[in-house]
């Protein structure tokens, strides 16, 4: 389960690695629930692996700037992913790649995985999930 802190830093990077234009960024559109909800029933051995990862993003924010990577404005939240994305040390180019990775999963997924709240990017790209016996359904949201 995250704090309160790793799930806004984990929602902040969401909304940075896919920004909202005219549709809304993958944090606004549940990336923090599919991610909860891919490690709680698919990957729950990498939970520590979630948390640290957050944590040492956040604190690269703070050493960098001061302040909480949640608290940052969109350009530096940029320069600090970028930096986790060349560091020096491979568990945090690790991290960044996977954390990318469930983020755009979040985006593109079925809604009834959590992510893709009303199924925006479906729309986006001119998917129609309108197949005969499937109805995509809404859930309940994690107020973003």
């Amino acid at each position: 389960m995250l704090n309160v802190s790793q799930e806004a830093v984990l929602r902040a990077a969401a909304n940075r690695i896919v920004p909202a234009d005219e549709y809304p960024s993958a944090g606004q559109v549940g990336a923090v629930i599919y991610v909860q909800r891919l490690l709680d029933r698919d990957l729950p051995h990498r939970w520590t692996e979630l948390t640290e990862g957050l944590d040492r993003l956040d604190l690269a924010a703070r050493v960098a700037n001061q302040t909480d990577f949640a608290e940052l404005s969109s350009d530096r939240q940029d320069a600090v992913l970028v930096q986790q994305e060349n560091s020096p040390h491979a568990d945090d180019r690790a991290f960044f790649g996977w954390l990318v990775e469930m983020v755009l999963e979040s985006y593109y997924a079925d809604p009834a995985n959590g992510g893709n709240r009303g199924a925006v990017s479906w729309a986006m790209i001119g998917y129609d999930p309108r197949i005969p016996g499937y109805e995509p359904t809404d859930i309940a949201q994690d107020g973003q």
